[in-house]
């Protein structure tokens, strides 16, 4: 049988979930929390690296239940999630405002609040 790329898609899919199954989500508070108690240790440089880590993870993770979610429905069903989603992505783009208005640390806040958002989606849509 020719391949049609769906092998190399299911295998990424596969070590993308194992990936995001082996690290336990991190709630805001937590990943805050251990940003803030590392900033000692760190600069905000490191610390904004590490936060847009955390995010890409994140975001990565909510891909595969994404997908893992569409898989188990019906066409309507499809139709329904896939609006549901595009409504989420567009709720997520106004949940983060900055405390302390602009700056750097602005963006790590920034790039925890979107990794907390992600993980939070994805938990849903597991449970779908």
């Amino acid at each position: 049988m020719p391949d049609n790329g769906e092998g190399h898609v299911a295998d990424m899919r596969r070590a993308l979930s194992k990936q995001a199954l082996s690290t336990p989500l991190r709630s805001t508070a937590t990943s805050a929390g251990a940003m803030i108690s590392a900033s000692t240790a760190m600069n905000t440089r490191q610390m904004a690296e590490c936060a847009s880590a955390e995010a890409d993870r994140q975001d990565q993770a909510l891909t595969v239940a994404y997908h893992d979610a569409m898989a188990r429905q019906s066409a309507s069903g499809r139709e329904h999630l896939r609006n549901a989603q595009r409504a989420w992505i567009k709720l997520r783009a106004n949940t983060y405002t900055p405390e302390q208005g602009s700056g750097t640390m602005a963006a790590v806040e920034e790039r925890i609040c979107i990794a907390q958002e992600n993980a939070n989606r994805a938990a849903d849509l597991r449970r779908h």
